[in-house]
């Protein structure tokens, strides 16, 4: 489980509100931010960690010219650039490369796999149990929905999917370099897995959630929700595998204490590291239990989200006392 770090006087957003209510893990929700913080004696961010689709990547628009642009800005300015997604390493290389961002570290598989470089396998990965994914399976209602499976990315970047519907065969197509169906289950979960993902409509996926029991992650194995490619995806990953925990021991590592860490994102596995950073952004268009458990409210993702807070709270000139 993330802590949340100690309320800060953070300027108001006009983009949603400072949420009283209640954070994904039930505890209160962060102070609202005093109106008119002072801007003497700046906090000083070093580490900007930015969750991809729909934060940094508008759907299929990729980077835009802005993000790209602040997020130089923000490197040049000192600021470490740290990508945390729940993509692997294929997918990811693409916008890494653009941004000149192949040299990490990176927090990929939603912290289940950590990547000092893109260029070459990860060091560290934390792997599923094959039998957490069949008490899992043993549990859903299965006919209507899609399987693929992540296989260790030591090993690769393959992803063998079984079962077809409308939502997997979209991404399938999408993926034709890395994704492959099998016969089966039997030969999804064949080989040693880093993710186990159910493809359905948002009503599948949260009913299978609602039958998974708490989608905090706190029993194993991991489960978060989320969107891909306009489908909806249910993904199963280690215990500890979550954006928070890999955020906090890369920093850690790093030296650089949590009140200078900043995270931004907009779905359920992002939460966990958004509570963790000293500065926690939710975009404006995020799910709303993600805007409850942030600081900050940015623009949405189509109105260069990350840019705003680069310029708002990074670039020396900005940020928040």
């Amino acid at each position: 489980m993330c802590r949340r770090s100690p309320a800060r006087s953070i300027p108001p957003s006009p983009f949603g509100p400072q949420s009283e209510s209640k954070g994904s893990s039930g505890r209160p929700a962060r102070s609202p931010a005093r109106i008119g913080a002072p801007r003497e004696g700046l906090m000083r961010y070093r580490l900007l960690a930015v969750d991809l689709d729909h934060t940094l990547l508008r759907g299929l628009k990729g980077v835009s010219p802005g993000n790209r642009e602040a997020l130089a800005r923000a490197r040049a300015a000192g600021c470490r650039v740290v990508i945390c997604t729940g993509r692997g390493r294929f997918s990811t290389l693409p916008v890494a490369e653009e941004l000149e961002l192949l040299d990490g570290p990176h927090l990929l598989f939603n912290g289940a796999a950590v990547f000092s470089t893109l260029r070459r396998a990860p060091e560290e990965v934390l792997l599923l149990e094959r039998e957490a994914v069949e008490r899992c399976l043993a549990l859903a209602d299965s006919a209507e929905l899609g399987y693929s499976g992540f296989e260790d990315p030591r090993q690769g970047d393959a992803v063998r999917c079984a079962q077809p519907n409308e939502e997997l065969r979209r991404w399938v197509e999408a993926n034709p370099d890395r994704a492959a169906w099998v016969e089966g289950l039997g030969e999804v979960l064949a080989r040693p897995l880093v993710a186990f993902l159910f493809w359905g409509t948002e009503a599948q996926v949260r009913e299978l959630r609602d039958r998974l029991g708490d989608p905090s992650g706190v029993a194993p194995p991991r489960v978060a929700t989320s969107k891909v490619l306009d489908s909806w995806v249910l993904e199963l990953s280690a215990p500890g595998a979550t954006k928070g925990v890999a955020l906090s021991r890369l920093a850690g590592r790093l030296g650089v204490p949590r009140e200078q860490v900043v995270a931004i994102g907009d779905a359920h596995p992002d939460i966990c590291m958004i509570e963790y950073a000293g500065l926690g952004v939710a975009v404006g268009d995020g799910a709303p239990e993600v805007l409850a458990a942030a600081d900050y409210v940015a623009p949405s993702c189509d109105d260069d989200a990350v840019a705003h807070v680069i310029e708002r709270f990074i670039l020396p000139g900005d940020g928040v006392a």
